[in-house]
């Protein structure tokens, strides 16, 4: 799948959720253009990212710092610097945008971190 996306001339990303191994990507992280790091079980809009999942990020960075790493669940105007000091560069923040008084203004808040 990762070749045929490449093949497309399309980016290959895996999304890794909180309780999954980082050994699991050991044998197609070199592949991936990004891994999608999961700060809490996918569920509904609007959960926190669990203690671990910044931990997490760092160790996905260390292991492989080439990689594009993403980010969803959790990610707010609190949560951004840590999360990009840790090595996230792609931010998926919906409830924090949708949930807000004015979401045009707390998108460009947000961007303005990034």
């Amino acid at each position: 799948l990762v070749d045929l996306c490449h093949g497309a001339s399309k980016e290959a990303g895996l999304a890794i959720n909180p309780t999954t191994p980082i050994d699991r990507l050991v044998s197609l992280a070199p592949t991936l253009d990004e891994i999608l790091v999961m700060g809490a079980e996918p569920g509904y809009s609007g959960k926190a990212m669990t203690p671990a999942a910044v931990r997490r990020v760092w160790e996905i960075h260390g292991r492989w710092p080439e990689r594009t790493i993403g980010f969803d669940i959790g990610v707010n105007a609190e949560t951004i610097p840590e999360l990009k000091q840790a090595g996230v560069t792609r931010f998926c923040a919906a409830s924090a945008i949708f949930d807000a008084k004015d979401p045009t203004e707390e998108t460009k808040r947000l961007m303005a971190l990034l």
